[in-house]
C-alpha cells in the first residue's frame, strides 16, 4: 500500500485528509480545506505517493477567490503629474470605477488610470495632469467583483480657488 503525503506547510487554511480503502488498495485520497484564507490562494498544493516500486506526485493551484478591498487610497501626490495612488485586492480581480461629486469620471487627457495588475492586487494612481481648483473635492474609487463592491474616498486639494478680480 502507498504512504501519502499532503504537505501543507505555509498553507494557511485548516485541513483534514482522508483515505478510502477498497479490498486493501486505496481507492481514493482528499484533502479538504475549511476556513479558506485568502493568504492561500495560487498556493502549490501537491499530494505525494511513495510505495516500493517508486514515488509519484500531482499538484494544483489553489484559487481562491475573495471580495474585494482597498488597501491603501493616498491623498493627492505631486509626481511627474499629480497622482491619488491606490492598491486594491480581490480574486478575481475588481472592476475599477473612480467618482468625483458623485458622478462617475470620464478619463481624459487630463485625468486619467495608470494601473499595474498583479498576483491579487492593482496597484496605480489616478492622474491629472496641471489639475486647478474645479479639480478639489472627493474622490470615491469603487472596485466590484461577482462576490462584493467597496468604495473608500478621499479629499483631493489641489490649488486654492482664485479671489474674485485676482484672475
Amino acid at each position: 500500500m502507498p504512504k501519502l503525503d499532503w504537505p501543507v506547510k505555509g498553507l494557511h487554511s485548516n485541513t483534514t485528509e482522508g483515505a478510502k480503502e477498497y479490498n486493501n488498495s486505496i481507492h481514493s485520497i482528499n484533502i479538504t480545506l475549511v476556513n479558506v484564507s485568502r493568504e492561500d490562494n495560487n498556493f502549490l498544493l501537491t499530494c505525494t505517493a511513495n510505495n516500493i516500486v517508486g514515488s509519484a506526485k500531482a499538484s494544483v493551484h489553489l484559487i481562491v477567490h475573495f471580495p474585494p478591498s482597498i488597501v491603501k487610497l493616498k491623498e493627492p501626490e505631486r509626481r511627474h503629474d499629480t497622482c491619488i495612488e491606490f492598491t486594491v485586492q480581490g480574486s478575481p480581480h475588481p472592476s475599477l470605477r473612480w467618482f468625483h461629486h458623485n458622478e462617475e469620471i470620464s478619463h481624459s487627457e487630463y485625468i486619467r488610470t495608470d494601473m499595474d495588475v498583479y498576483h491579487d492586487d492593482i496597484e496605480g494612481c489616478l492622474l491629472f495632469k496641471n489639475p486647478t481648483h474645479y479639480n478639489n473635492g472627493n474622490y470615491t474609487l469603487e472596485a466590484t467583483n461577482y462576490l462584493g463592491m467597496v468604495t473608500r474616498t478621499v479629499y483631493g486639494h489641489f490649488l486654492e480657488v482664485p479671489l474674485p478680480g485676482k484672475l
